[in-house]
C-alpha cells in the first residue's frame, strides 16, 4: 500500500479476446481483495476492424461496472478544444492551428500525425526566427490525408459495409455532395440515378452510417443536415471515387438534386450548385449559377465569396469565347459582339461580372 502501482494497457483490441479474459479474472479478484494497484485499458472505437469474440468478452467484463471495473466513452475534443491543442503540441501559427483542428476533426492522434505528414510533404515551413510552423500550401494542407490514417478509415470503411457495395456507395454519394448535405437531397439525387437497389434501401443503409458514427446530424436555427465525424473519411471515400465519367455524372444528379429540392430558395445554395455543374463539366449551368452566387453574397455582404464566383464566371467565359486573359485585354473582347453570338450570348453578364470583380478588389482593398 506504501508504493501502489498504476497498469497501463493501450489498444487492448489488438491482443483480442484473451487480453479482456485477463481483465475479467483481475476484477473478479479485486473484488475479494485489496490491492493498491489502478489498471488502465484502452481501446479505440472507431478506427479497428471490431472482432466479434473481442465484443463478447468485453460485454462479460461489463458487468464489474461500479465494482471494481469503470468504463469510460472518451468524446472528441470540441473545435475550440482541439484548436488549443493543436497550438500546444507545436508552435504554429493561426492559420494552420484552425486547419489541423478542422482537419482532425477533434481526434487528438489525427491532429499528431497530420502534423508530421504535412512536415514530411514541405505543406508547412517554419518561420523566419523558427520559431513555429507556418502554412505554406493551405489547399494542399486542405487535401493532405496521411497514408496511415487512410489506411485506417477504409478498413472502418469495409467494417460497416460488410461487404455490401450498398453502403460504400451511399457514403462516396454523401462525400460528393459536400462537407454538409441533407437527407432529402441525397434520397433525390439516388432518385435521379435510377439505381433501384440503392433507392430501396436508402433509409436503411443512410440510418447505418448514422447509427455507425460515420456521418452525424446538425440542427440549428431550424435547419437539419447532416456532415461527415471527420473531414479526412470525407476525402478517403472521394479518392476512391474513380472514373471521370462517372464523377461529372453524379456531379450532375447533385446539381439537379439542389436545384429540385430547394426551389425557390436555391438562391441561397447557389455556390454548391454551381460547383456541382462545374465539376460536371457543363458550364453553361456553372456559370449561371456563379452569377447567382455572386449576386446573393453580394446582397449578404460577403465580398470574398462574390469575388469568387465573378472570377470563376469570367474564367468559364474565357474559355468560351477563345481568350487569353494574360494576352488580350477583357475590354477588347468586349467590342466583338458576334464572338459572343457565336458562344451563345452572355456579353452582358460577362461585362458586369468584370466590373463587379474590379469593385469587389477594391472595396476589399486590394487596389
Amino acid at each position: 500500500r506504501a508504493q501502489p502501482r498504476l497498469l497501463v494497457l493501450d489498444d487492448v483490441h489488438w491482443g483480442g479476446a484473451q487480453i479482456v479474459e485477463l481483465l475479467e479474472t483481475m476484477a473478479a479478484e479485486f473484488r475479494h481483495r485489496s490491492l493498491p494497484i489502478l489498471v488502465v485499458a484502452t481501446k479505440k472505437s472507431e478506427e479497428f476492424v471490431e472482432r466479434p469474440e473481442f465484443t463478447r468478452a468485453l460485454h462479460e467484463l461489463s458487468r464489474n461496472a461500479g465494482q471494481t471495473v469503470a468504463r469510460n466513452q472518451l468524446e472528441r475534443f470540441d473545435a475550440a478544444s482541439a484548436k488549443s491543442l493543436a497550438r500546444s503540441t507545436a508552435q504554429t501559427d493561426e492559420t494552420l492551428a484552425q486547419l489541423r483542428a478542422e482537419r482532425s476533426a477533434g481526434n487528438p492522434m489525427h491532429l499528431l500525425v497530420l502534423l508530421r505528414y504535412l512536415i514530411e510533404e514541405k505543406l508547412v515551413a517554419q518561420s523566419a526566427g523558427g520559431e513555429a510552423w507556418e502554412a505554406k500550401d493551405v489547399e494542399g494542407i486542405r487535401e493532405a490525408v496521411p497514408p496511415g490514417l487512410a489506411e485506417l478509415f477504409r478498413a472502418r470503411i469495409h467494417q460497416v459495409a460488410q461487404d455490401s457495395g450498398r453502403l460504400e456507395a451511399l457514403l462516396i454519394r454523401c462525400a460528393l455532395l459536400g462537407r454538409r448535405f441533407s437527407y432529402d437531397v441525397l434520397e433525390a439525387m439516388i432518385e435521379l440515378e435510377g439505381d433501384e437497389h440503392l433507392l430501396e434501401h436508402f433509409d436503411e443503409d443512410f440510418d447505418a452510417i448514422l447509427g455507425e458514427g460515420l456521418i452525424t446530424e446538425v440542427v440549428g436555427r431550424g435547419d437539419e443536415w447532416d456532415t461527415f465525424s471527420s473531414w479526412l473519411l470525407r476525402d478517403v471515400l472521394l479518392k476512391g471515387l474513380t472514373g471521370p465519367a462517372r464523377r461529372r455524372k453524379l456531379h450532375r444528379y447533385a446539381a439537379v438534386a439542389l436545384e429540385r429540392t430547394r426551389g425557390g430558395a436555391a438562391g441561397g445554395w447557389a455556390a454548391e450548385i454551381a460547383g456541382h455543374w462545374d465539376a460536371a463539366r457543363r458550364p453553361s449551368e456553372a456559370m449561371l449559377w456563379y452569377w447567382r452566387a455572386a449576386q446573393a453574397a453580394r446582397r449578404a455582404v460577403l465580398p470574398r465569396q462574390a469575388l469568387g464566383a465573378y472570377q470563376r464566371l469570367v474564367e468559364l467565359m474565357d474559355v468560351k469565347l477563345g481568350r487569353d486573359p494574360d494576352v488580350e485585354p477583357a475590354e477588347q473582347v468586349l467590342l466583338d459582339r458576334e464572338l459572343f453570338e457565336h458562344a451563345g450570348g452572355g456579353r452582358s453578364r460577362y461585362m458586369r461580372a468584370i466590373v463587379y470583380q474590379g469593385d469587389t478588389f477594391e472595396g476589399l482593398g486590394q487596389f
